[in-house]
């Protein structure tokens, strides 16, 4: 390689290198902007997505105990 193509791949490694540091400093609890309340917004995110995932889990548990309840009295 030349040098003009190694000082180019050279930056673009320390560009991702910049991009993975930011991210993993997002990740880190207590770290990052926080909404006043000691929350980054990958720790917002995480709670509303477990939020979620309880009302979709709640929702099919209910419509399961539901369609069981159609069958059982078909089944009469």
């Amino acid at each position: 390689m030349d040098d003009s193509r190694i000082e180019a791949v050279t930056r673009r490694i320390e560009a991702a290198l910049g991009r993975i540091a930011v991210a993993s400093d997002a990740m880190q609890p207590g770290t990052g902007q926080d909404n006043g309340e000691g929350e980054t917004p990958v720790e917002r995110s995480t709670s509303n997505l477990v939020i979620r995932h309880e009302n979709l889990r709640d929702s099919v548990e209910a419509t399961l105990r539901d369609l069981d309840d159609l069958i059982g009295r078909l089944e009469r």
